[in-house]
């Protein structure tokens, strides 16, 4: 979703694949990290590239980095935007967490992203400049709406207020105008990702027009988890509508069906 978000905006990055290019008309070339060098020719690398919980070993997040990181130093390239998590911080509450909040990630995925972010601080001495993402959400990434594609009823966890959840998203359009806004810059060594607003999980289900009704909220749900994003939004120009459930839905079904 982001390279076609790339490609709408008339951007042409080099994507990397591992031995089957993506089905785009933009620069593209094999590499694996760790196992060739880089031409040097790169500005700016940006890694997207780890394991989630449940899809393979979560230490190869430190290994990926490492191994990016690395080619990166060797190619001379100055400038290294790298995936991290909300997941972080653990588990939040009513406050909007900001970079500078203590980390007290509750799963291993959180903790295989603190440890990620320790291996980014050790290239930094070297004079990479290495901005760990906390990304929040990211609409057609997500568990909600992907269920919601696929049609079945799905339920939304309901508090005693009689709310849903709250999360920190981003449209992937938005998100890809959001990195490439940041190549180049004088950047952090960490960003909270994701739009300036929270967004309900209700309003982001109607939105996509799902199936879905409430459920009581488990003891070990949690009602709010959002970022502040006034450190992103010093680096790039939202709009109001970027940080709404519509837009963000639009957002992933023109870039999720395009050709």
């Amino acid at each position: 979703m982001l390279a076609r978000g790339w490609a709408r905006d008339g951007l042409r990055p080099v994507l990397q694949h591992r031995g089957k290019a993506l089905p785009l008309d933009l620069p593209q070339f094999a590499w694996v990290p760790g196992q060739a060098a880089l031409p040097p020719h790169f500005q700016t690398m940006i890694v997207l590239a780890g394991v989630v919980p449940g899809k393979g070993d979560l230490a190869d997040n430190s290994r990926i980095a490492e191994a990016c990181l690395t080619a990166a130093q060797a190619a001379g390239i100055g400038q290294v935007l790298i995936a991290s998590s909300s997941a972080v911080y653990g588990s939040g509450g009513a406050a909007q967490l900001r970079e500078g909040d203590a980390l007290q990630p509750v799963n291993d995925y959180g903790r295989a992203k603190v440890a990620m972010e320790a291996t980014c601080a050790n290239f930094r001495a070297a004079g990479i400049q290495v901005c760990a993402l906390r990304i929040g959400n990211v609409a057609g990434a997500d568990a909600l709406l992907l269920n919601a594609a696929t049609g079945q009823a799905m339920r939304i966890d309901q508090f005693a207020d009689g709310a849903g959840p709250q999360r920190s998203y981003i449209g992937p359009q938005t998100m890809a105008r959001v990195l490439a806004g940041l190549v180049g810059r004088d950047l952090p060594d960490v960003l909270n990702l994701a739009a300036p607003e929270p967004v309900a999980m209700a309003d982001l289900a109607d939105a996509a027009g799902a199936d879905w009704a409430w459920q009581p909220a488990p003891q070990t749900a949690y009602q709010t988890i959002t970022l502040d994003c006034s450190r992103l939004s010093g680096l790039h120009a939202f709009t109001p509508t970027d940080s709404t459930a519509q837009a963000m839905v639009a957002e992933w079904r023109s870039l999720r069906d395009a050709p």
